[in-house]
């Protein structure tokens, strides 16, 4: 691939990444925690099909805003892919992320 410039390069990456992740993410965690209607939207911005979390916290929350929990560290948000993450999804933290709200 060739990129005119470094603002169309990042686009390349970005919708690269998002692909390769799409074909290796599991999404059997995601449809349980997708089923409670509220953990269709951020619990920060609102925005639809969230596919971040904060276990600690017990939110889903979308990559714009699971990048603002990281930011706070780990110690205050721990966050995880609903569909990357998979292993460390147990059917414990499904339940109450799915029965949240």
């Amino acid at each position: 691939f060739t990129a005119e410039c470094e603002r169309e390069k990042r686009v390349w990456m970005e919708a690269l990444q998002d692909a390769i992740a799409e074909t290796l993410s599991d999404y059997e965690v995601a449809e349980k925690i997708w089923s409670n209607r509220s953990n269709r939207t951020c619990a920060d911005c609102r925005a639809l099909n969230p596919d971040w979390a904060s276990i600690n916290l017990s939110v889903v929350i979308c990559k714009n805003c699971a990048g603002q929990h990281r930011g706070l560290g780990t110690m205050v948000s721990k966050v995880q892919s609903l569909k990357l993450d998979t292993s460390v999804w147990s059917n414990e933290i499904v339940q109450v992320s799915s029965a949240r709200r």
